[in-house]
C-alpha cells in the first residue's frame, strides 16, 4: 500500500525529532562507548533506516497482509516513547556512563572459561550436525532449529553463547592486549558456530562491548577493526558457509555489485529490524481483539515448556498470541515466527497503560547496567561480566524470550566466576 504525503511527512518529523534525541544522549555519552550506544545503533536501524526502505517498498514486503501506514505510524510514536524512557533511564542510574574505562592486564590472560568455551562450542556444532546434518544450516532451513530436530532446540543454545563469548574475548585477546594466535583460535571457531546455525545477533551484541573496551581502552583503530570484521562476516555469511561445509546452493551472486545489490534488496525484505512492523500487527490485533490483560506475561512461566504443551493446554503467551494472529500455520508446524519485545507485549496485555509501566521494567536492567560499568572499573573482565547483564537483557527486552538462553547464560557466569583464581595465575600464553 503507498504511503500518502501526509503519512510520510508525520513519519519524516518523527525521525528528525528522534536524531535529536539521540545527537542528546551522544553528547552526554561520548567519553564511554557501552550498551546505551549498541541500543542507538538497533533504533537507528529499524526506527531510521527501514521506515524509508518500507516507503520506497510501498510497504511491508514480510508483513503486507496485515499492513497499515496508520498503525505504523501510532507504533512509531509509541516506540519512541519508550526508547527514550529506556535511556533517560539507563542515565539517571548511571553516573559512570561517560566516565574512563580502567583497564585491567589480566584480562589478556587465558582463562580456563575460555578452554571450556572451545570445546563446548566444537562439541555443539558437532551434535547439533549428528542430530540434523545439512539441516542446521541456516541457509537450509525453512523454519526453526526446533523443527529441524527436537534435540537441536537444546543443543544449540550452547553453540550460540559460547560461539558469542569466544567472538568477544579473541576480539580482546587479539586487538587490545596482541595475543594474536589464541585471540584469532577463538574468533575462528565462534565466527563457525554462530555463522553455521544462523544466529548472529547474539555474537554482534558481545563483539560490540568487546569492540567498545578496546575503543575506550584508547585503540580506536583495532576497536573498529573488530567491527568491521564480524559485521562483514554477518553479511556474507551465506556465501561462506558452502565453502566451509562443502554443499550447494542454487544461486549465487555472480560479483561484488550483485552482492551489495542483493544485500541493500534484502534489507528491507529481511525480518532483521522488523520491530515496527511488528508493533503495527500488536495494534491492530488489539483493535480487533482487544487486550490480553496481562494472560500473555502470565503464561510466560510455562515457556520453559515446548509450544505444542502452551498451544495444547491453552497458556498461550503474548508470542504465541501474536504469530498464531498472524500465520498459525508457519509458527506451530514449522516452529518459525517473528520476535515479540517487551514493548510490544506491555502493550498487548494493557494497551496504552503499557507506556507507564515500561519504565518499571526498565529499571532492573539499568541498575544492572550500573552493576557491569562499577564492576568493568575495579579492573574485572569485560566479555564474562557482561553475561549476566546480557542475560537480563534477554528477560527484559522480551518477557517471553528464550528462556534456555538465559538459564545458559546463568550457569556460564557462575562457571567463569568458580575460575577466577585462574585469571591471575592460569594459562598466560605470551608467547603468541
Amino acid at each position: 500500500m503507498p504511503i500518502n504525503p501526509q503519512q510520510e511527512l508525520i513519519i519524516t518529523a518523527f525521525t528528525i525529532c528522534s536524531l535529536f534525541f539521540i545527537l542528546i544522549i551522544i553528547s552526554k555519552t561520548y567519553r564511554r562507548i557501552g550498551l546505551i550506544h549498541l541500543l542507538i545503533i538497533l533504533y537507528l536501524d529499524y526506527a531510521v533506516v527501514r521506515p524509508y526502505g518500507l516507503i520506497l517498498n510501498d510497504g511491508s514486503y514480510i508483513y503486507s497482509s496485515s499492513f497499515s501506514w496508520g498503525n505504523y505510524i501510532v507504533a512509531y510514536a509509541l516506540n519512541f516513547v519508550f526508547f527514550s524512557s529506556l535511556c533517560i533511564v539507563l542515565l539517571t542510574f548511571d553516573r559512570r556512563i561517560n566516565r574512563k574505562v580502567i583497564i585491567n592486564p589480566n584480562v589478556a590472560h587465558i582463562a580456563y572459561p575460555d578452554i571450556f568455551s572451545i570445546i563446548i562450542c566444537v562439541a555443539s556444532i558437532f551434535l547439533l550436525y549428528s542430530v540434523s546434518g545439512n539441516a542446521m544450516l541456516s541457509i537450509n532451513r525453512e523454519g526453526s532449529l526446533g523443527a529441524v530436530s527436537p534435540y537441536a532446540r537444546i543443543i544449540y543454545p550452547f553453540a550460540m553463547v559460547t560461539g558469542a563469548v569466544l567472538i568477544a574475548r579473541g576480539i580482546v585477546i587479539s586487538l587490545y592486549f596482541n595475543r594474536y594466535f589464541f585471540g584469532l583460535v577463538m574468533i575462528s571457531v565462534g565466527l563457525l558456530s554462530v555463522i553455521a546455525i544462523g544466529q548472529r545477533g547474539v555474537s554482534v551484541v558481545f563483539a560490540f562491548i568487546a569492540s567498545a573496551f578496546c575503543w575506550n581502552g584508547g585503540k580506536k583503530f583495532n576497536s573498529l577493526l573488530g567491527v568491521l570484521i564480524v559485521v562483514f562476516i554477518a553479511i556474507f555469511s551465506r556465501l561462506i558457509i558452502p565453502y566451509i561445509f562443502g554443499i550447494e546452493i542454487e544461486v549465487l551472486p555472480n560479483n561484488f555489485n550483485d552482492i551489495i545489490s542483493n544485500y541493500l534488496l534484502n534489507k528491507v525484505r529481511s525480518p532483521d529490524g522488523d520491530g515496527l512492523e511488528v508493533f503495527a500487527m500488536a495494534i491492530k490485533y488489539v483493535n480487533e481483539e482487544g487486550v490480553l490483560y496481562g494472560a500473555g506475561i502470565f503464561n510466560n512461566i510455562f515457556n520453559i515448556m515446548t509450544s505444542d504443551f502452551r498451544l495444547n493446554g491453552g497458556f498461550l503467551n503474548s508470542l504465541d498470541v501474536l504469530n498464531s494472529y498472524f500465520d498459525s500455520h508457519t509458527y506451530w508446524n514449522l516452529k518459525f515466527g517473528f520476535n515479540v519485545n517487551t514493548t510490544q507485549e506491555l502493550y498487548l496485555n494493557f494497551g496504552v497503560f503499557s507506556v507507564f509501566l515500561a519504565p518499571l521494567v526498565f529499571y532492573p536492567f539499568a541498575i544492572a547496567n550500573r552493576f557491569y560499568n562499577r564492576e568493568i572499573d575495579s579492573g574485572k573482565d569485560p566479555i564474562f561480566y557482561f553475561i549476566p547483564l546480557y542475560a537480563l537483557f534477554n528477560i527484559t527486552s522480551s518477557l517471553s524470550g528464550v528462556v534456555w538462553t538465559v538459564l545458559l547464560l546463568i550457569l556460564y557466569f557462575f562457571i567463569y566466576k568458580r575460575s577466577i583464581p585462574s585469571l591471575k595465575s592460569g594459562l598466560n600464553l605470551k608467547t603468541f
